[in-house]
């Protein structure tokens, strides 16, 4: 009874010290305390690792020449301070996975996998969309291909490709220890974790909102620009970032789930 009480107090100063350095808002806190103790109870530390590697690796890259992604700040429609819907669009899906590994415990190194996957998503559509905002070149549209503003969803770069498959990388191997046969399921989480955030991309292309300021007549994610309220210009009025979030990373998890040899 000691031990996870200590563990769900450390999640939760690490949901203060997050506050406060400004990674996350108050409502970021409270849910990410909450993604934090049902992955806890489910899995114990090891399922705390991947949640860890992403959520610090993906703060650090966030704040990592910050001055250089100013100019997103016009398309984007939130900052780098995580909100409650931000956390549960990228932790949502685990939580989903920490009870159905409760309900079939028998089966733990199979849930632990899908974890992980979602979190490689998670982490591998992050470094691509921070990352990928330092590249020299601007961003490639998928569809119509054509060179668009750095920070437009749908868009791709080289830089931010191959930041996507370190990101998914980077939270596998760092989770492999945990994992039974790592040597043989990692690289099906690394490609798993690449996929999530090319759905990531195709839905950001073809079916998120894009909006148009009637007043400086530029793209962007905000309802609100430059003092007036935008136009909706194309893809469905509910699907903004945090949906395609957490549709990619559901889409790549759930194609996973048939996939993988649950024996």
């Amino acid at each position: 009874m000691i031990i996870p009480l200590l563990f769900t107090i450390f999640i939760a100063t690490i949901a203060y010290i997050s506050y406060k350095s400004k990674a996350l808002s108050i409502s970021g806190a409270i849910s990410s305390v909450f993604v934090g103790a049902s992955i806890y109870f489910s899995f114990g530390f090891p399922g705390l690792v991947p949640l860890g590697l992403f959520f610090a690796s993906s703060s650090m890259i966030s704040k990592w020449k910050k001055e250089r992604k100013a100019q997103m700040a016009s398309i984007l429609e939130k900052g780098e301070r995580r909100d409650y819907v931000q956390v549960l669009a990228n932790g949502g899906i685990s939580v989903l996975i920490s009870i159905f590994n409760i309900v079939d415990h028998d089966d733990r190194n199979f849930w632990f996998i899908l974890l992980t996957i979602s979190f490689a998503c998670a982490n591998a559509d992050t470094w691509a969309s921070e990352i990928g905002s330092l590249s020299r070149i601007k961003p490639i549209l998928l569809f119509p291909p054509k060179f668009v503003e750095k920070g437009t969803s749908g868009a791709v770069t080289v830089l931010g490709t191959f930041a996507s498959i370190l990101g998914s990388s980077f939270v596998a191997l760092g989770s492999s220890f945990f994992i039974k046969n790592d040597a043989q399921i990692l690289p099906f989480i690394i490609l798993f974790g690449f996929i999530g955030a090319l759905i990531d991309t195709l839905f950001g292309c073809f079916f998120q909102r894009k909006n148009k300021c009637l007043v400086c007549h530029a793209e962007t994610e905000k309802r609100i620009h430059c003092g007036e309220y935008t136009v909706k210009t194309k893809g469905f009025v509910w699907m903004n970032n945090d949906a395609v979030n957490f549709l990619s990373i559901f889409i790549a998890t759930v194609i996973a789930y048939f996939i993988l040899d649950k024996n």
